[in-house]
């Protein structure tokens, strides 16, 4: 049914209200709907803050653990070092106590040795001769420097009571390598020096001898010797003819004209190039060369250097040959009747053979260099 206008007039006549009620009613509604959708979403945002606050609030808890450790840590090392301080204290302390003692033991012998120093000539000890001590003093000074003209530095005289009947009796000896590192200490009731002047050997013949070595003694028999190659025998018996017992006789002399030694220089050239390139690190060369016989070097010093240029070895003997093997490649030198030292100490031989390999050469190269001048094996 529908209302026509003059119904709808009446109608606003007799509810003159109803109209307006209508209207604040949907307005009403829209706005619920409004309010309810927009707490919706003050909800979810309230709910996303949340989530936000809470994961901050766990890295904050977690950064705090993180400090807490550190924290634990640091009172940890100030402990340690605290401990450490009182440990280091009380170290300092001890060396103090320690320093004062030597210090008052220093002072003591101090009064002591003036004491002595004040005591009158009369209370010396019996026996006692401050010329005799003096002539004693120059003594040791020419043995050493006329065993060191030889090359034999190595071999010290530390001291001796007296020299009489041609020997040394209360004998101290030091023997060194060529680094200067002590190899071994000596005490001899007597000593004998010796010099072969045919072979140039000069031998040290002990009695009631006592080797000394890392602080261990051993007794040594009767008549032990040490043998030492000496590069000048006659400049040597001239130096210390006072103290030296000669045996056998001089060699004859060799004809020492021109053509000799340029025979000589000719040969240790010839050494030398074989040596060349003969050993992988350092190298080699031939300080001395006294004569040639046949294919065999008379009296030779050899001398090994490191790549450095450092002294590393010396190498003395009466013989020297060149000797190659074809079949396994071999070149060797052969030395005997000498010795050889260095870092590792002396080691003496006579007339075995000590070798000494050239890796670095082929027969082939050694006998042209020596121009044919070698030995089988």
């Amino acid at each position: 049914m529908s209302l026509g206008p003059g119904a709808m007039t009446a109608f606003r006549r007799a509810y003159p209200f109803a109209a307006g009620l209508f209207v604040f009613l949907l307005l009403a509604l829209l706005w619920a709907l409004f309010a309810l959708g927009s707490e919706r979403e003050a909800k979810q945002e309230l709910a996303e803050r949340s989530e936000g606050l809470a994961g901050q609030l766990d890295e904050l808890h977690g950064q705090l653990d993180g400090l807490r450790g550190k924290l634990a840590a640091a009172e940890s090392m100030l402990q340690d070092e605290r401990e450490l301080s009182a440990a280091r204290i009380t170290q300092l302390e001890q060396q103090l106590f320690r320093q004062r003692e030597k210090a008052r033991q220093l002072q003591a012998a101090l009064a002591r040795l003036a004491q002595e120093m004040t005591k009158p000539a009369a209370e010396a000890e019996p026996g006692f001769d401050p010329a005799e001590q003096s002539r004693q003093v120059e003594q040791l000074r020419e043995l050493n420097t006329g065993l060191r003209a030889e090359g034999l530095g190595t071999l010290r005289f530390l001291d001796f009571a007296r020299f009489a009947d041609g020997s040394f009796h209360g004998v101290d000896l030091l023997r060194s390598d060529l680094e200067g590192i002590v190899r071994g200490n000596y005490h001899a009731d007597e000593l004998r020096l010796e010099l072969d002047r045919a072979s140039g050997i000069l031998t040290l013949r002990m009695k009631g001898a006592i080797e000394i070595w890392r602080g261990k003694k051993r007794k040594l028999k009767d008549g032990h010797s040490l043998e030492f190659v000496v590069q000048e025998p006659k400049r040597l018996a001239r130096s210390l003819e006072s103290f030296l017992h000669l045996t056998k006789s001089w060699p004859k002399p060799e004809d020492s004209g021109a053509e000799q030694l340029a025979q000589r220089e000719a040969w240790k050239e010839r050494l030398d190039r074989l040596l060349q390139g003969a050993r992988k690190e350092g190298r080699y060369e031939i300080y001395e060369l006294g004569s040639v016989s046949g294919y065999e070097f008379r009296v030779v010093t050899l001398l090994g250097y490191s790549a450095k240029g450092v002294l590393e070895r010396r190498l003395r003997a009466k013989k020297l040959r060149v000797h190659v093997d074809d079949a396994s490649g071999r070149v060797e030198l052969r030395f005997s009747e000498g010795f050889v030292e260095g870092r590792e100490g002396r080691f003496e031989f006579g007339q075995e053979w000590y070798r000494l390999p050239l890796p670095g050469r082929k027969p082939s190269e050694a006998r042209s260099l020596m121009t044919g001048a070698v030995y089988g094996f």
